[in-house]
């Protein structure tokens, strides 16, 4: 009898620690998942946002795409920089 309380003691106790394990990797996973998504984000909202700004140059100078193809490439250069920062930020707090 003693012996079969010790084990329902155990096993609870692994269940316990398994269910508080499987809530860690879910937060994990959702801490992963909203990198991603802000990552991808991040890169969007930069490329389009160059996409409008050389469009609208373009209109206003009368240039044939001369000011979209700098601003795309200035959007894609600032993308990049905000998802090295992003990730320096995200890898600092890990420690």
């Amino acid at each position: 009898m003693y012996k079969e309380e010790n084990c329902a003691k155990i096993t609870g106790s692994a269940e316990l620690r398994l269910s508080v394990m499987k809530a860690k990797d879910r937060m994990g996973i959702a801490r992963a998942f909203a990198m991603v998504s802000q990552i991808g984000i991040t890169m969007i909202v930069c490329v389009f946002g160059g996409v409008w700004i050389g469009n609208w140059l373009d209109e206003k100078l009368g240039t044939p795409g001369i000011c979209l193809i700098v601003c795309i490439f200035i959007g894609i250069i600032g993308g990049f920089m905000n998802v090295y920062k992003l990730l320096t930020k995200g890898m600092g707090n890990k420690k």
